[in-house]
């Protein structure tokens, strides 16, 4: 039903330019190390719209990152010389929908971290780690074993109960479930672009992969933002821009991680953001984590640990 629809993003993650994936799934303690980094970094930078103290719109915010980030790797290709060759890219639909999903889900889910506890917005961010699982096999024709499966849920049940002992069930602060619907979708748009840079990974370098989608996530976002720009002090344009570069350290921690293990693999490891959630929201804005919340982040890590120490089928 779903390769019915020419234009969608499943028939293009489904369609032939694709590898399909091997049997065995394949995984690395190294690729694990990888993406948690790049979790980590990731959690860090959603909080930026939280430090700023809600000044600046989410989206305003996601524009200056990108900007930042495609004027870091334009500043960089200048002085390799501006070889137009390595821009030469073999999927450029592809990169187009990438920077979309990645936009729509970065921007998401910095609204929710504006707008709710963080490790509640942590929490609901990370479904985005079941959503590519169950992605993976759908669209990827991934297989993981029933072992990546119960480390999965052991880190899902980890993270459910983190939100449960901070604040009960996910809400908004004042009320309203709008930031709680936001992050579900912006946890699906990441999903669909986890899976979009695993397809990518095989064939595109680093540096395309990079390029477009800051290039186009950039033009996006500066667009739609400025119809409702909010001025900025110079030291805040500053620093939003800083998280340009700082994203580009993720990205590159993903790349090296989705060529090292599949979708299937990496999907769960996005568990982590809890724990990430629940430790910057401790140090930067005083939300001390109750015993149940550090038990069920320990139940996490146990999860990314078993999933790190799994090994390739013999």
């Amino acid at each position: 039903m779903l390769s019915a629809f020419p234009l969608s993003p499943f028939r293009l993650l489904m369609s032939s330019h694709a590898k399909p994936a091997a049997p065995a799934m394949t995984y690395s303690a190294a690729g694990v190390g990888w993406a948690v980094l790049a979790v980590g970094i990731f959690t860090l930078i959603f909080t930026s719209g939280k430090l700023a103290g809600g000044q600046v719109p989410a989206l305003q915010i996601m524009a200056m990152r990108y900007l930042g980030a495609f004027l870091t790797l334009a500043i960089w290709w200048l002085a390799r010389g501006a070889q137009v060759a390595s821009l030469r890219t073999q999927r450029p639909g592809r990169h187009v929908l990438r920077a979309f999903t990645g936009a729509a889900g970065t921007t998401a889910a910095m609204f929710a971290a504006t707008h709710l506890p963080l490790a509640s917005a942590s929490a609901l961010g990370l479904l985005d780690g079941l959503f590519t699982l169950a992605l993976a096999v759908l669209l990827l024709h991934e297989r993981p074993p029933l072992r990546l499966w119960l480390a999965s849920l052991l880190c899902l049940a980890g993270a459910l109960g983190v939100v449960v002992a901070q604040a009960g069930l996910p809400s908004a602060q004042g009320g309203s479930l709008a930031p709680v619907l936001v992050a579900v979708m912006g946890a699906l748009f990441i999903a669909c672009e986890s899976l979009l840079l695993k397809t990518l990974s095989r064939s595109e370098s680093s540096f395309t992969v990079l390029w477009y989608v800051n290039l186009i996530a950039a033009v996006l976002l500066l667009s739609v933002a400025a119809l409702n720009w909010t001025p900025m002090s110079a030291g805040m344009t500053a620093a939003f821009l800083a998280l340009g570069p700082l994203s580009l350290v993720a990205m590159l921690c993903n790349l090296r991680a989705f060529r090292l293990c599949d979708a299937a693999v990496i999907g769960p490891l996005r568990y982590t953001w809890i724990v990430f959630g629940l430790v910057f929201g401790w140090l930067l804005f005083g939300e001390r984590p109750s015993a149940g919340a550090l038990a069920g982040a320990a139940v996490v890590i146990a999860g990314g640990v078993w999933i790190a120490r799994l090994r390739r089928p013999r």
